[in-house]
């Protein structure tokens, strides 16, 4: 896996990203401090469909993420749930890319184990 942490700020705003290219699996996390609030989401790209979008095209026909066409999917609520509070408690970012591989792999074996199912070679 390739981990990578950018970091940029524009007039009061801090953006942090956090990302993670796997073999089938990618994550990127990204989190903005706003002055009066912090919002951010993590975002999942599949070089190959997972078994639940199989039958819709690409979200993006080359992702400027994994330079690749991708099935993307995400979720800002498991961000402001999960992600932010450990951004906001000073989690160093080699824990946060530990917890973010972690979570890649583990997609990645639920993404084989699904499209196995399936009785799909991968």
């Amino acid at each position: 896996m390739i981990s990578k942490y950018e970091y940029a700020k524009q007039y009061e705003t801090e953006r942090h990203v956090w990302s993670v290219v796997g073999n089938e699996v990618s994550l990127h996390l990204h989190i903005s401090k706003h002055e009066e609030f912090t919002n951010g989401g993590l975002e999942i790209h599949y070089r190959m469909p997972p078994v639940y979008m199989r039958d819709k095209p690409p979200s993006h026909n080359i992702c400027a993420f994994i330079a690749c066409p991708c099935w993307h999917d995400g979720s800002s609520s498991w961000a402001s749930d999960y992600w932010i509070p450990l951004w906001e408690e000073g989690i160093t970012h080699d824990e946060m890319f530990a917890l973010l591989e972690v979570e890649t792999a583990r997609r990645s074996t639920e993404f084989r184990e699904d499209w196995r199912k399936e009785d799909v070679e991968i």
